[in-house]
């Protein structure tokens, strides 16, 4: 019998070669996350800009039908956002269900057209229209699916009958959407007239006195101004910051609108270097002149609710799923969603940007400006394991700004932080000037759909709708339309009282401002960019994978290495001995 010592070799290299492929795949192979709730906000689609004059003409000369409307690009990127959506919670990660369920989902907009529609696009893209989505009517159902006025006629029964079973033409789905109106605090309370006093007073104090906000001024005139000064027709003007917000917000939505601008173009300015300067203006203008007081009493006061009813949501999911309950499945239980969805804002969402940097101290490099369309996503998972969860360390909140993963910290950690930053109804009514508070006026109950009833007396009935016919109608062109369309110098509009409490202010917010930027320039754990943090657990378990895979690499070098020496030197003589 021969012992053929290549073969040995050859089936021995093969072998390990199989191992060390099979140890590095088991490396890579990590336990899997599970899902557990998502709550995502996002801004509108593109709009037609708020400050228009008589003949619906912007600052540029742009023509357009309404101030502040969502335009058919708006509604397009809001579709392809759900489409996205629907590819990542429903195809891939299969936490919705195919058909949408209202336990799974709560959907909420801010009372205005352009978020109402936008979050309806959004859901045409999130649950589009389907032969295996939509509602379909049996014959018997059909019959009797007619309202109760007379509808037979030609036009109506040619129509009736294109429907055949369906409930509605392309079977398309319809889902209840909640809307937030100036008073509901659950989500926003700035973007809307009745906080309107504050924060002006606080924008005027901090582009008077910031820094960034000066700089940015002096140097988008210096580049700008003589040319902006011939397209105008306004010899030797100086553009303020306010001035600029409105050029800027003519020319982005125009812009993105994709529209020619001729008579902008004679300028020379180039199209794509301003309209990049002017998304760095917006960021500006919310992280130094919205929110850039050292307390960011303006970020607690806008966001505080929405982190608390986020908070409260997180919960609810967690607890059932510490406690065993099969959340997972269809529980019939509105106060449990598995998503919640924010139709919102640039302010809304900036403001929450600023509340988390304030409430976990992190840096500056985490805000972004969002963009039409951005969203911003907490997804709460855990390691899905077959391992008993009991608290919620056990659970992670991972903090998207659309697809960048900028935050991952625990459940726990989240909670400890943030919760001593969210004010309370009367706090923010204190700040705002509310005329009412908890205590005599407003009472929260949590119904059985986890939204919030709010038991209201008389007085407060009355107090809010004169508050609301006389704050939101006196002041709602100078919020979100402007008041008129023309450039004006910042001196001739400057408020008395902004100018007057300068001096006084000027050397507190130097010295707030130079705390925030030492503050911001702190780097923590909870920081992605820089150390993020990380299961221990996971980490140990990788280290031990990687020494084992480590080890049989070394192993499979040497045994290879001894092979081919012992084949060089005695596989002539080993191959001519014969056993027995």
């Amino acid at each position: 019998m021969h012992i053929n010592i290549n073969y040995i070799i050859k089936n021995m290299t093969f072998t390990l070669y199989i191992l060390i492929i099979n140890c590095f795949l088991f490396l890579a192979s990590d336990v899997q996350d599970k899902l557990i709730f998502v709550y995502t906000h996002f801004r509108n689609g593109a709009r037609a800009p708020g400050t228009l004059d008589e003949e619906h003409l912007d600052l540029l000369g742009e023509k357009w039908t309404n101030p502040s409307e969502l335009t058919g690009i708006g509604q397009r990127m809001c579709y392809i956002l759900g489409l996205r959506n629907r590819i990542r919670y429903i195809k891939n990660l299969k936490f919705l269900s195919e058909k949408f369920d209202p336990h799974e989902i709560i959907i909420f907009s801010s009372n205005f057209n352009r978020t109402i529609e936008s979050i309806y696009s959004q859901l045409q893209g999130l649950y589009p229209q389907s032969a295996e989505l939509g509602e379909v009517l049996t014959q018997k159902q059909e019959s009797l699916s007619y309202p109760q006025v007379n509808v037979h006629c030609d036009e109506i029964d040619k129509e009736i009958e294109k429907l055949g079973g369906n409930a509605l033409p392309h079977k398309m789905t319809v889902a209840p959407v909640r809307m937030i109106d100036q008073f509901d605090l659950k989500i926003n309370a700035i973007y809307t007239w009745t906080c309107n006093a504050q924060k002006e007073k606080i924008k005027g104090k901090n582009r008077n006195t910031n820094q960034v906000i000066k700089t940015f001024v002096k140097e988008f005139n210096e580049k700008y101004g003589e040319k902006l000064n011939t397209f105008f027709g306004t010899p030797d003007e100086q553009y303020e910051f306010p001035n600029v917000e409105k050029i800027c917000e003519a020319f982005v939505t125009s812009y993105t609108d994709r529209r020619n601008l001729t008579e902008f173009k004679k300028t020379g300015i180039d199209f794509e270097e301003f309209n990049e300067l002017c998304n760095n203006m917006s960021k500006i203008n919310f992280q130094y002149q919205f929110f850039g007081d050292k307390d960011k009493t303006l970020a607690h006061a806008e966001s505080s609710r929405q982190m608390d009813e986020f908070i409260h949501y997180m919960k609810q999911r967690i607890d059932a799923d510490i406690s065993g309950e099969k959340i997972e499945e269809k529980t019939k239980d509105y106060s449990r969603p598995k998503m919640l969805i924010v139709s919102g804002h640039d302010s809304s969402i900036t403001s929450l940007e600023i509340f988390l940097m304030k409430a976990l101290e992190l840096d500056s490099s985490f805000f972004r400006f969002p963009k039409y369309a951005s969203q911003v996503t907490f997804e709460i998972t855990r390691k899905d394991d077959g391992k008993q969860k009991n608290d919620y360390s056990d659970y992670f909140v991972n903090y998207y700004f659309d697809d960048d993963l900028l935050l991952n910290i625990t459940a726990k950690e989240l909670i400890e932080k943030t919760e001593p930053h969210i004010w309370s109804w009367d706090q923010i009514s204190e700040f705002c000037g509310f005329p009412f508070t908890t205590n005599n006026n407003k009472n929260e109950t949590k119904n059985d759909t986890g939204t919030k009833n709010e038991t209201k007396n008389e007085t407060e009935a009355g107090t809010k709708n004169e508050t609301k016919s006389g704050t939101e109608t006196g002041t709602k062109n100078g919020t979100e339309t402007g008041t008129k369309n023309e450039i004006k110098n910042e001196n001739e509009t400057k408020n008395e009282n902004e100018t007057k409490n300068e001096n006084e202010t000027k050397n507190e917010t130097e010295t707030g401002t130079k705390n925030e930027t030492k503050t911001e320039t702190t780097t923590t754990y909870y920081n992605y960019f820089y150390s993020k943090k990380k299961d221990n657990s996971k980490d140990t378990y990788k280290s031990l994978m990687i020494f084992f895979g480590v080890l049989t690499g070394v192993l499979a070098i040497s045994t290879i290495t001894l092979g081919c020496l012992l084949s060089k030197t005695s596989v002539k003589t080993i191959n001519n001995v014969r056993v027995g």
